[in-house]
């Protein structure tokens, strides 16, 4: 499965558990019915906590009882529109052999590391293993109908790629990096005029040997009271707006080998010595191509998906219960 296949299914199909159509009526609350097949509430809220963890959203973090029910209702959405595509599977049989999904729950019990952890990842799951095996054939078919039947038709042309690539200059500019090192002389703010003349002198002095040609890394284990200093005072490659905007500058002036004058931040006087210079040229289109394409054909499959199942939605009966 190409990584187009894999992140469409990762980001649209979560697992659901159904109760099919014809068990025992009032066994389980329901949340919803899609042409009789049954979405349990539990089978919901199991989802629901499952998309908490996934984006890293705490109850607390959940912006009061409406958020809570529009997220809560976004999940179920994708339940349903889950069963809709697994229903369409099955009446077009559009469905992955048995051997695949074998290999696939075997693939998961092989990885860990006894048989007594793969129980405990199923309880933990609340699943059986058969449970898994069918859960396992329903997102693979659903995975293989939006293959072979929904987005066969997702080609993407030399010209649209080409013209991407020509309306989005930006995207494909390599970001520009400086490999500096500096020397850091402390000088808080709110600091007497005495303490400031000394800093500056010495900061001047220290400047004066930089640009005499002393080793500018013993210049900074000497001088330095910055972190990096036992380590000459290398900061390593830095891209743009990850330093103090005056630093940032003066940095980005230099050309491999220069010092820079006496640069002031709210930590103090640093003198910058860059090392070397990278990126700030454009990637070239053949190189960007086959990014640009993958990209193109997922906007495309994603768009033909939302179109397919909004089709499904209006042919259905659903009822929520929530």
């Amino acid at each position: 499965m190409s990584n187009v296949w894999r992140l469409l299914v990762v980001a649209l199909l979560s697992a659901a558990v159904l109760r099919p159509s014809g068990a025992e009526e009032g066994s389980e609350i329901l949340a919803a019915k899609v042409n009789g097949a049954e979405i349990t509430r539990s089978a919901l809220e199991a989802q629901f906590e499952a998309y908490r963890n996934q984006q890293n959203l705490s109850l607390a973090g959940i912006g009061g009882p409406d958020q809570f029910r529009q997220l809560r209702r976004k999940v179920l959405d994708v339940m349903i529109d889950q069963e809709l595509l697994w229903q369409e599977a099955q009446a077009k049989g559009v469905l992955v052999k048995d051997e695949s999904v074998d290999a696939m729950v075997a693939q998961g019990r092989d990885a860990q590391p006894s048989q007594q952890a793969w129980k405990e990842t199923l309880k933990k799951a609340d699943l059986t293993e058969e449970g898994l095996r069918d859960d396992t054939k329903r997102r693979l078919s659903i995975a293989k109908l939006i293959r072979e039947e929904i987005a066969k038709d997702a080609a993407v042309s030399d010209e649209e790629v080409h013209a991407y690539y020509a309306a989005n200059p930006e995207l494909f500019q390599m970001p520009e990096e400086v490999h500096a090192r500096h020397i850091l002389l402390k000088l808080p703010p709110g600091s007497d005029e005495a303490t400031a003349a000394a800093t500056r002198a010495k900061a001047e002095k220290v400047l004066a040997e930089a640009r005499g040609g002393a080793d500018f890394a013993e210049l900074a284990r000497k001088h330095s009271e910055g972190p990096t200093g036992s380590a000459g005072g290398d900061l390593g490659f830095l891209g743009r707006g990850r330093t103090a905007p005056s630093f940032e500058a003066a940095a980005f002036t230099l050309a491999p080998g220069e010092v820079s004058e006496l640069v002031e931040t709210e930590n103090g006087l640093h003198i910058i010595k860059v090392e070397a210079r990278r990126g700030g040229d454009v990637i070239p289109e053949t190189e960007a191509s086959p990014r640009i394409r993958d990209y193109l054909v997922g906007q495309k499959v994603s768009q033909a998906l939302q179109e397919h199942v909004k089709a499904l939605r209006g042919r259905a009966q659903i009822e929520i219960m929530m």
